[in-house]
């Protein structure tokens, strides 16, 4: 096994157990690319041709809505990243996906995907558990969008993610949130006072 793979298998086998022989075949349907900081990864309207593992650097999706960017996905090592619409299905893409530090990432091609599955069944069964993660992530998502103020958003964003906090700028994560600079400026002036 080529060892830039490594910690992609790392991270797979908390999920599924690869023999050596599977491990070697799975990662020759691979390939590493790096990203410059402020480069993209995707961008909307274009096909995402590529799942993505992160295993350096941090990447935001998002799109444009009457000029403003609307953060929906920070990624950041050991963490899957793509527009899964436009992936699954081959049609453009909704999102841009750009790197906001020098980052490098691990792809699994479309054109490579059923023949991974066939070939290596327990692939699948690991992509089905990191979707239901996700979906599961994403769902815990809306209803904390949807049910707590901003201030407790932000405090979850902060308790949940320290180590995007840490990298991300203050107004990426308001966009994420939902949450104007403004107001996101006097919750962080609130926490700080310990209220």
């Amino acid at each position: 096994m080529d060892s830039q793979y490594t910690p992609l298998i790392n991270n797979m086998s908390k999920f599924v157990s690869l023999t050596e022989g599977e491990i070697n075949l799975f990662c020759s349907f691979l390939s590493l690319k790096e990203v410059k900081k402020k480069d993209y990864l995707l961008r909307q309207g274009e096909v995402c041709h590529s799942n993505n593992f992160v295993i350096k650097g941090c990447f935001k999706a998002f799109d444009i809505n009457d000029g403003e960017e609307n953060i929906t996905q920070f990624a950041i090592e050991n963490w899957w990243l793509a527009d899964v619409k436009s992936f699954t299905t081959q049609c453009p893409a909704l999102f841009f996906i750009q790197a906001l530090e020098d980052s490098a990432v691990i792809q699994l091609p479309y054109d490579k995907m059923e023949e991974v599955y066939q070939k290596i069944p327990k692939i699948e069964r690991f992509f089905r558990i990191a979707f239901q993660i996700s979906f599961a992530n994403l769902q815990e998502r809306i209803v904390k969008m949807n049910s707590l103020s901003g201030k407790e958003r932000y405090k979850h964003f902060i308790a949940t993610y320290p180590k995007i906090e840490q990298r991300v700028p203050q107004y990426m994560i308001g966009s994420y949130l939902g949450l104007t600079p403004v107001f996101l400026s006097n919750v962080r002036k609130e926490i700080a006072r310990g209220n």
